[in-house]
């Protein structure tokens, strides 16, 4: 798998942990190809309201476009947050989680520039969309 996807999931489970709440992680579902993504909605829960969170945009577009294919409600009955945060979930209207792409790209030109190494955070910033 991607790197970016194991290290969000090594995360969701130590806040999970943190937050005494592991109990309530269901297991990692691949959901990269049709086949996989289409077997996940199938085995989504119908009488409890579930959550997916999903670090690769397309693959949440795909997810969304399934469930409303699937009559199952986003977001009542299955909520959906894309992590990547690019204009592919930003246009379709989907809960994500975004970062300043812009001012990464304009920092990574000028820490290239500069004579002293530094460090810079960039925060995630929560967009709620219509499947949160």
């Amino acid at each position: 798998g991607d790197p970016a996807v194991s290290e969000f999931f090594h995360a969701v489970e130590t806040a999970a942990n943190t937050l005494a709440c592991r109990d309530r992680l269901a297991p990692r579902t691949r959901a990269g190809t049709p086949a996989e993504a289409a077997a996940l909605i199938r085995g989504l829960p119908r009488d409890t309201r579930t959550a997916l969170l999903v670090p690769e945009d397309h693959v949440a577009v795909r997810l969304h476009t399934l469930l409303a294919q699937s009559d199952i409600a986003c977001p009542d009955t299955v909520g959906l947050l894309a992590v990547m945060g690019t204009a592919v979930s930003a246009q379709t209207g989907l809960s994500r989680i975004g970062f300043d792409f812009h001012a990464m790209g304009r920092a990574a030109i000028s820490l290239l520039t500069d004579t002293k190494p530094r460090s810079l955070a960039f925060p995630p910033l929560l967009q709620h969309g219509t499947t949160t």
